[in-house]
This record gives structure tokens, sequence and C-alpha cells, in this order.
């Protein structure tokens, strides 16, 4: 006679709405609702049961005060969980708690005071911060409508600046496509470039992607986003078209092509190894071989972005002499047009000596893996102050060339430049490589090249060297006597040496 297998436990079983599952890497199941008990044990609004559909005993389940509306799972195994909830355990939590993998209350995550209305949807990102949505118009008091991204710790990301949506109602899905970017669905219309209601797409920076969704958008509510492993999206809701095209309830989008990346071409002098007289930079380092194959800043403890950092230099471009020489090595930075803080990519290039910038592999443009949009481009040298293009430039496949030599060319802040016989060349003297040039008090660069020189001996010199104290870029680390470093630092702050000179980046 043929055995019968026993029926799992009910994974229902619950005495109440069950309104969010999700199955952890171990086979696990969380589950979240509006309920007191599962399987006939206590368990107010989420619990966590066992493959077979059994409840962990050793999961120690939180007590969420009201209705739990959303879980997610962390990369590190924690559990973000969302809803209507005021408390966990009888402690505050404003709509939002994340739990640890045993189920006890994070106390690392704590947001000041969370959403002001119900929490929808929680995207746990790669880089560590979480995408909220909901029905929320605050977030930690912060005006956030219906989105928000936090950091780690529960606080807003005010790099993150949400696409104005109005009139708005809710956020119910969430999804990050494959280059980035951020697919938002519930029940809204927004401003901008239009109509396009219930569905669109954000930058990474929060701003709205109006090449997407071009047309009447969704009729119907968006309740779920799903991003395939090719890039095609499912939109699924209480959908009757898409577009002004008829669907019921769900729709494929096809995967955008990839844009080209966008294309600059920038020039800069580098105000200490400027000679005025020859309008070129000296490229003394080349000369010396003390040029580094690799880029230097990460060694640095520069934070890159996007996909930059690691570039190496073709040795054949080491062989250049003339105007067309490799001078050193800087950064091209692309920011936010609302939040130029915000560093979005990296490219690390080499200057030539004519201030032309060029790419590791010699070519007149930097490629940047961002899409078609406006952009601050920022421009770093490891021992010269930083600058920064004062308005966004509108960036494409199309090359943009920056040019920080000319005078009228405006840059952000004030006096980010210093003039040279009626060029603009950038501040040097930043021998730590701290955004400031400073010749007494704390973390001044003078101390710094007195103890490359050996502190007590300021007589003496460090030669064949590539360094940030290298401040005139002459490959020798000098205290005083012809040609030193130090005087350059005095320069720069206008021979007061009190003053300090502060690199105008945001």
């Amino acid at each position: 006679m043929a055995r019968s297998t026993p029926p799992s436990p009910a994974l229902g079983a619950v005495n109440g709405i069950l309104d969010a599952i999700v199955v952890q890497p171990d086979d696990g199941i969380l589950i979240g609702g509006m309920f007191t008990t599962v399987h006939g044990q206590p368990r107010s609004n989420f619990a966590r049961l066992l493959p077979d559909g059994t409840l962990d005993p050793a999961f120690c389940a939180a007590a969420f005060a009201n209705f739990v509306l959303t879980v997610a799972v962390q990369a590190d195994g924690k559990i973000l969980v969302g809803g209507i909830f005021l408390q966990v355990n009888g402690i505050p939590r404003g709509r939002i708690a994340r739990l640890n993998a045993d189920g006890t209350l994070d106390n690392t995550f704590a947001p000041v005071s969370g959403a002001n209305a119900l929490v929808r949807t929680i995207l746990p990102l790669p880089d560590g911060r979480i995408l909220v949505g909901g029905a929320f118009t605050q977030f930690n008091g912060v005006a956030r409508n219906g989105f928000a991204m936090l950091n780690a710790n529960g606080s807003l990301d005010p790099s993150f600046v949400p696409s104005p949506l109005a009139p708005f109602s809710e956020v119910r899905a969430l999804a990050m496509d494959n280059e980035g970017r951020f697919l938002v669905g519930g029940t809204f219309s927004t401003t901008g470039s239009g109509p396009q209601n219930d569905l669109v797409r954000l930058f990474p920076d929060g701003s709205l992607d109006a090449s997407f969704n071009s047309g009447n958008g969704a009729t119907g509510d968006v309740e779920e986003l799903v991003v395939l492993s090719d890039g095609s999206l499912l939109v699924a809701g209480d959908l009757i078209a898409l577009n002004g095209v008829g669907r019921n309830r769900v729709v494929r989008l096809n995967a955008s092509e990839p844009e080209p990346p966008l294309l600059v071409s920038a020039k800069v002098l580098l105000g200490s190894a400027y000679e005025g007289s020859l309008e070129l930079l000296r490229d003394d380092l080349r000369v010396q071989d003390l040029l580094p194959l690799a880029e230097p800043y990460t060694a640095l403890g520069y934070p890159h972005a996007g996909d930059g950092g690691g570039e190496t230099i073709d040795p054949a471009l080491l062989i250049t002499t003339g105007p067309d020489a490799i001078v050193d090595w800087v950064v091209v930075e692309l920011r936010a047009a609302a939040t130029p803080g915000n560093v979005l990519a990296t490219r690390a290039g080499l200057v030539q000596r004519d201030g032309d910038v060029v790419s590791s592999e010699g070519l007149l443009e930097l490629a940047f893996d961002l899409p078609s949009a406006a952009y601050h481009v920022a421009l770093r040298h490891r021992n010269h102050l930083g600058v920064m293009t004062a308005a966004p430039v509108a960036l494409s496949p199309a090359p943009v060339t920056i040019d920080f030599t000319d005078p009228f060319v405006p840059t952000f802040g004030v006096e980010a430049r210093n003039e040279v016989g009626g060029d603009m060349v950038l501040w040097p003297g930043d021998a730590n490589f701290d955004g400031r040039v400073k010749y007494v008090g704390a973390a001044n660069d003078r101390d710094a090249i007195l103890v490359a020189v050996g502190g007590s001996t300021p007589a003496n010199t460090v030669q064949g060297v590539y360094a940030t104290e290298d401040v005139n870029l002459d490959g020798t680390i000098e205290y005083v006597g012809v040609d030193n470093d130090r005087d350059i630092i005095l320069e720069t702050v206008g021979g007061i040496p009190t003053y300090v000179k502060v690199e105008q980046l945001p």
C-alpha cells in the first residue's frame, strides 16, 4: 500500500490578515500583517516560519504594535519591517524598524521620528542605504513626499533629493534597474515633463528621468515592480492600460538599451608648475620617471564614485614630449545638479603641459557611465585646491569641453582659481590633501613638508619622489632654499601666515 505524505502545516494559520511574505536565503519564511496568533501561538503582527510551515521557536519575534505592511531582508541578514506601527517591543519606532537576524530589535537603526504616515515598501540597496516608500509626507521631520532615502542607521540621506511628485497619494512599489536607476510605482501623478501617472524612473540622485514612460503612464495603481535578469521590467497592479495601450493587470516593459557614455573634455593649469612665459606646465615628474603607472588617489584615501578608480597609464604616453607631455594625474568628478556635494562618478585622468586633460589611454575625452543630464563638473589635484563649474552643464555622448583655464568660465564659490598672466590656475599648496592651504596652526601644510624632510633638519631635501609634499612638482621635497615647497604655501595664503585658503567645493 502506498504511503501518503502528511500535509505541511497551513502557512496561512494566522488569526488575521497576512500582508507580507518574504523567503530568506535559508528558506525561512517571514510573515507580517495584522494578527495576534500563528498556529495558536502568540505573535504580534510578525513571525518566522520554518520551510515546512511550522512556527520557528528559536526566532525571537518582535512585537509590532500595529499593522505590518512590508518586510525586506538586507544582504547582511538583517530584517527591515514597515507598516503603520509606532512601537516595537514597546520602544518607539515611526512605522519602520530593523531586526537582527534572530528577531531581536536592532538598536543601531533608530530613525529620529520615522515616517508621519504608513510605510508601504522598502528597498535595501547594495551600498547599505535604504529606499522607503509609502503615504508619508515627512520623514524624520523633513519633507519627503512618498519616498525617502535612508542611511544605514536610519538617518535621512540629504544627498538624495526626490523629484517632486504631486498630487501624491502613495508609493507602493520600488525597484532598482541594472543601470542603478530607481523605479517607483503607486498612486500618483508627476509634474515636470508632463503626466507620468503611477510609474516613474529616477536617476541615482532622485531626479526624474523624463526619458522613461514618456506617455500617459499607468491607468490604474501600480502595486508591484520586478526587474528581470535581462533588464526588462514587470509591472503589476490595478492596471487597465500603460501609456494608453490596454493591459489587464500586468505588463512587461522592454529593457532600455544602455546609453553610450558621457564624454567630457577638460582643461586645467596647476599653479605650482605653470610657466607663464611659455603658457605651459613643467613635466619634471615625467622627465625623472617618477609618475606612477596607476592613479594615486585611491592610496590617498580619496573616495572614488561610480566605476572610477584603478586607472592605469599606457606607458607609451610617457614618451611624448612637448605641449602634449604628461605632467601628473588629476581626477574629474560629475556631481548632482541639485546637490553638488553628491559626487556621482569620478574618472582619473592625466593633465598635459598645455593643460589638456586626457584619459589614461591618451584620449581627449573622459567617459562616464551616467545618463545624459546636467551635472556639475569638478576637477581635483593631489596638492592643489579643486575647482567646480558654477552651474550644472548639460552632458551627453557628444563631447563637451570644460576649460578651467578660461577666466570667463564661471566657477563655484569665491576665488576658486588664481589668475596668472590672463590664465586661471589652481591654487597650490595643499600638501596634506585636506582641501585647505594652511601655513600655521593645526594640520597645516608647512609642517607636512618639514616632517617629510626630517623635522629637526629643515635644510635636508628628499629627492626623486612622487609625493603630495612636493608642492611644486619638481620631484624634490624642499623646506628651505631656492625653489622650496614651503614658500608656495605662504604665497597662496597671500603672505598672511594665519590666513587659510579653502577649497571651493561643497
